[in-house]
């Protein structure tokens, strides 16, 4: 047996009945994992240490994460509001991360469902800071929002984003710049977006700034702040392939992008370009805005102002 990281599995809530599940199934312990020790933190509190391998011979393709889904579903049936962390690091103390546990499902079906599409091995610890998370209830939030303040905002939200995303990148629109211009001048090119007035060349300046800062967000979740204390976060990203020239890479995006003020926008790119040493470099981008609060494309003067304010050298 071969032990390549070593592991902290904690259940840090949980009713009477989910800590005694807890706590016996340590008789039984895992397939792929020793339990090298057990700390006792409170009555609803235990800690596992661990030694975790990532192949065990006659396994039977039964790995570690699989078997800590099964026990969380166990702990669901008896606790719903049940969380469990865990907390992995490699030997030579250059990777980290972690993965909260819990669900509360909507139906009567409890199931946790987290690592389904995303199976733990070796590979994964050269990412830092990978956070799993599923549904969760007002308690689980209250124990999380202490640690994943940036994500936790987001988390009853997601599905909207995901229909604005999907709408986005089914009617692409010029970037507003252009759009705008095009308004001001009449010309037929014009989407039937409404600029309010907006001078479409501090727009320009305004959706280059934003493209650039985009450049550092490097992969989903990535957040940075960005202009004039605003905050921006990647929250989709997808490549494709041009049909007629396989050299030419398409890549979609979206950000969540929250300006000093509480303005929220959903913020789509979409780019064409080439792969250059296993790197997308971009040579042509097209932006688009959703006003999340107003529930539109158009873009409002309020919203103008504060971009212009955020990313407008003054």
């Amino acid at each position: 047996m071969l032990f390549h990281t070593q592991a902290t599995l904690i259940l840090e809530q949980s009713n009477p009945s989910a800590f005694t599940l807890f706590e016996n199934s340590q008789k039984d312990g895992f397939k792929n994992a020793e339990i090298t020790e057990v700390i006792n933190i409170s009555d609803s509190k235990l800690q596992f240490n661990l030694n975790v391998n990532e192949r065990i011979e006659r396994s039977m393709n039964f790995n570690f994460d699989k078997e800590i889904i099964f026990l969380v579903d166990k702990l669901l049936s008896v606790d719903p509001e049940v969380i469990i962390s865990f907390i992995f690091q490699d030997m030579n103390d250059d990777f980290f991360g972690v993965r909260i546990y819990g669900n509360a499902s909507k139906n009567d079906s409890i199931q946790s469902g987290l690592l389904d599409s995303k199976i733990w091995s070796s590979d994964i610890l050269n990412l830092e800071d990978e956070f799993y998370l599923d549904d969760i209830t007002a308690l689980q939030e209250q124990f999380l929002e202490k640690r994943l303040p940036w994500i936790i905002q987001d988390i009853y939200y997601l599905k909207e984003y995901s229909n604005i995303i999907n709408m986005m990148k089914e009617k692409p629109m010029p970037s507003p710049d252009v759009d705008c211009f095009n308004q001001n001048q009449g010309k037929k090119e014009w989407s039937g977006l409404d600029y309010a007035g907006a001078d479409e060349k501090k727009l320009e300046w305004i959706c280059d700034a934003i493209i650039d800062e985009s450049i550092i967000l490097k992969k989903i979740g990535a957040t940075s702040e960005v202009g004039f204390r605003s905050q921006m976060t990647l929250i989709h990203e997808e490549f494709s392939s041009d049909l007629d020239d396989q050299t030419i890479v398409h890549r979609f995006s979206a950000y969540k992008l929250d300006t000093s003020s509480g303005e929220v926008l959903i913020v789509s790119l979409f780019e064409e370009g080439e792969r250059v040493d296993n790197t997308f470099e971009p040579y042509e981008s097209v932006i688009n805005f959703f006003d999340l609060r107003a529930k539109t494309r158009n873009l409002s003067s309020s919203v103008f102002n504060e971009l212009s304010r955020n990313f407008i050298k003054q």
